[in-house]
């Protein structure tokens, strides 16, 4: 069993976290659906960028994925525009109307610290932003993310992520791009690159109505994506830009330039159109 798995591309490291555990996690059950579990496991992509991939096996929502990203950074905690992209989050609504874990009204209030912290004291090891809060409430939405940390080491700006709870299959790849995007723009905003980013996964884990497909996955190409450096000339999008490229709006957001009008414009297809921008995307 390796507790620390590390590569170039989040396709490999990926590939390599499943394989780990299907050979090596402890049997549970928690709530009654048996799972197998590694605690204390950590996942570290050097090419913080190198943030996607291609497995046939592994059908990802390209559309969701953007689109979760997207609207973590406008703030939003209203589930009407994911629906657009992913309609089983209105199961993780207590009202139908909100998510009550989300993470963009925890998180986004928190970046000009994190900026703050990181220009004035390069070398900080202070620049954390917290998504748990203490004695949380009963929800169906209870965050799996703890917190996210940021460095500035040779000059690149690196992420660490504290997680309690880690679904391989179905949650690491779309949180593992949400994070290195966010950092992605925190570095922007800092006017350096992306260094690496780090996942310590308190529980790491695969549920066992997808063990067939994650033993078929080992078998397929993984294909990696790297997805290109934001300017640091734009900084954040508007709140009204980011809900523009939500709702498919592209007057909203047109006079932002690449990649933003890229991103956007992925959410107007299907996921393959989606995942041809992408693609486009990596070689600009």
């Amino acid at each position: 069993m390796v507790n620390a798995i590390s590569g170039n591309a989040i396709a490999g490291v990926w590939l390599y976290a499943v394989k780990n555990l299907l050979e090596y996690g402890d049997d549970i059950s928690p709530r009654g659906m048996k799972t197998k579990e590694i605690l204390n496991a950590s996942i570290s992509v050097n090419n913080g960028l190198n943030n996607i991939f291609i497995n046939k096996e592994r059908d990802l929502n390209y559309r969701f994925m953007v689109a979760e990203w997207l609207w973590i950074t406008a703030g939003l905690d209203e589930v009407d525009s994911l629906l657009l992209y992913n309609s089983q989050m209105k199961r993780f609504s207590d009202d139908g109307l909100h998510l009550s874990g989300a993470y963009g009204p925890r998180l986004m209030p928190q970046i000009p610290y994190i900026l703050d912290t990181l220009r004035y004291k390069t070398d900080s090891r202070q620049a954390v932003a917290t998504i748990w809060s203490p004695n949380p409430k009963d929800t169906k939405d209870l965050p799996c993310t703890i917190s996210l940390q940021w460095f500035i080491r040779d000059e690149l700006v690196h992420c660490t992520v504290n997680m309690r709870s880690s679904d391989v299959w179905l949650g690491l790849p779309y949180d593992y791009f949400t994070f290195s995007q966010l950092t992605n723009l925190v570095a922007a905003l800092l006017d350096r690159e992306v260094g690496s980013v780090t996942m310590n996964l308190g529980s790491s884990h695969l549920y066992e109505e997808h063990w067939k497909a994650a033993e078929r996955a080992l078998s397929e190409k993984c294909i990696p994506i790297i997805s290109p450096q934001l300017p640091n000339s734009i900084g954040i999008p508007k709140f009204e830009e980011l809900k523009g490229m939500l709702w498919k709006q592209p007057d909203m957001y047109s006079h932002l330039g690449l990649p933003w009008t890229a991103y956007g414009r992925s959410l107007i297809g299907n996921k393959a159109f989606c995942l041809e921008v992408l693609r486009e995307l990596s070689t600009k």
